[in-house]
């Protein structure tokens, strides 16, 4: 066997380690074992000390060759051009990488093969990496896949900054894998983005890749948008959506719980609360408050018990295209406090009621804060309000041991504090924001007003609604 070696010059010989480790590999200068893809006949010469040196996983794979006398060792699972870089990193620690592509496939085989080195290598590139218009929602894989969180906050932080016309639009969004947009569509500012603009970027993704994921689907709530927005998002994509999934959405939205939605309408539906760790002065300072008004004169009533009663009553609310967002219901006031009903005699349940294919009704967990002159019943999960799909909620109230008005007792031996209303004496209550009807307040049951007799003002027993909304720091009356 010739075991002769024709060694190039250099030119240079004042190289460094890694330039000289690099010029052997180059020359193939004493190379001793092969690294081939599979399937391919194409080799890299290497040297066993390198590879064992740098990476436990190939020092496993030489001693396995050794044993088989075998030279070459066939890498799975990377392509040539991967398996190049990987190779110049374990000699020279450089990392040469043209595309985001290649940096997360570098990584998984780092991952793969033990080397940590590498890995930190292709964080700091991350790091380092200018982000734009063009390259942003591969960024946001990249940061994804290596776990760099606080790289990932700032990046998604930086895209709200775009405009979504621009954002969502990008051909760069139509690579990006099912995982990442998940992520991403998750991860929305709720109270700015548009949900059409992020359905139209579900559809463009979906058609892209001529599949129809139905968790995907299921991260906008449909309910959201309009009756003219879901229809001009069917203009845009005709075949998307099929006949009966587009009547059944539509006769939902203009009548809801008149037909069966589809299945992926009803997850979003299930999915529209999140939990709040907010506390009853932390809302006081930031929610929107919007007040009810029941000051007028109605056909039919019954006063009930002065010392004690039961009411159960159901409500609705509904909201108008004019509301900018969908707000979070996240506290509400009650008509009265422990002055007039003291809390250890007062029993309080809340029920919402969900509609899918069938209608379901769930309690409400809340703590309730006693100011004295009024109850607030703090919610423990915030409650998305959708467009065109009614929050229907109930609210079930035992109180006994009433405190009289007044040192002397009532005002009158005639007025009394509670008041039932019948259900068909019907009343919705448009409740407005900044001049304009965001919402309509109904009671789809029997429902209680309590009398101030002190000066006569009627009050309903929900007295306003505190909303987790755009319009922070402002308080509107209906």
């Amino acid at each position: 066997m010739d075991s002769t070696f024709k060694i190039t010059e250099r030119k240079n010989q004042n190289g460094n380690l890694q330039q000289d480790l690099l010029h052997m590999y180059e020359q193939n200068i004493f190379s001793d074992i092969n690294l081939c893809v599979k399937n391919s006949f194409v080799c890299f010469e290497t040297h066993k000390f390198i590879l064992a040196t740098r990476s436990p996983v190939f020092g496993e794979l030489i001693s396995k060759a050794t044993e088989k006398a075998s030279n070459v060792i066939k890498i799975d699972g990377v392509t040539m051009r991967i398996l190049s870089l990987i190779i110049r990193y374990l000699y020279t620690d450089e990392l040469k990488v043209t595309s985001l592509q290649e940096l997360m496939e570098v990584g998984k085989a780092a991952d793969t093969f033990k080397i940590s080195g590498l890995i930190k290598s292709c964080k700091r590139f991350l790091a380092t990496y200018s982000i734009n218009e063009q390259n942003m929602w591969s960024v946001i894989e990249a940061l994804k896949y290596f776990k760099m969180e606080t790289l990932l906050d700032r990046c998604l932080h930086l895209i709200q900054s775009i405009p979504q016309e621009v954002r969502y639009k990008v051909p760069e969004l139509l690579q990006i894998n099912h995982e990442t947009l998940t992520f991403i569509l998750r991860n929305r500012e709720h109270d700015k983005d548009s949900d059409t603009h992020a359905m139209e970027c579900i559809i463009r993704w979906l058609q892209h890749r001529n599949k129809r994921y139905v968790s995907l689907l299921s991260e906008i709530p449909i309910f959201s948008l309009t009756c003219d927005e879901f229809l001009d998002v069917i203009e845009k994509y005709p075949t998307f959506f099929n006949s009966r999934e587009i009547s059944r959405i539509v006769c939902n939205m203009i009548r809801p719980g008149i037909m069966d939605l589809p299945p992926w309408c009803e997850k979003n539906l299930e999915s529209t609360d999140k939990d709040t760790s907010s506390d009853y002065h932390d809302i006081i300072s930031n929610s929107l408050v919007i007040k009810t008004d029941c000051n007028r004169t109605f056909p039919k009533s019954v006063f009930l018990e002065e010392d004690g009663f039961e009411v159960s009553a159901v409500f609705e609310i509904k909201l108008t295209s004019c509301f900018s967002k969908q707000p979070y219901l996240v506290m509400f006031e009650l008509a009265f406090g422990s002055s007039y009903i003291p809390e250890e005699n007062l029993e309080l349940e809340l029920f919402r009621y969900e509609q899918g294919t069938y209608l379901k009704k769930r309690k409400i967990d809340f703590s309730l804060e006693n100011t004295g002159e009024n109850y607030y019943v703090v919610l423990s999960h915030a409650m998305l309000l959708q467009k065109n799909h009614p929050f229907v909620f109930s609210l079930s109230l035992k109180a006994n041991g009433l405190k009289k008005w007044g040192t002397n007792g009532p005002v009158s031996s005639r007025q009394y504090r509670a008041v039932n209303i019948p259900e068909d004496i019907f009343y919705n209550m448009c409740l407005s924001t900044c001049g304009q009807k965001t919402a309509c307040l109904s009671p789809l049951s029997d429902w209680t007003l309590f009398i101030d007799p002190k000066c006569g003002e009627k009050r309903l027993i929900i007295t306003a609604l505190y909303f987790n909304s755009p319009y922070n720091y402002e308080k509107v009356n209906v």
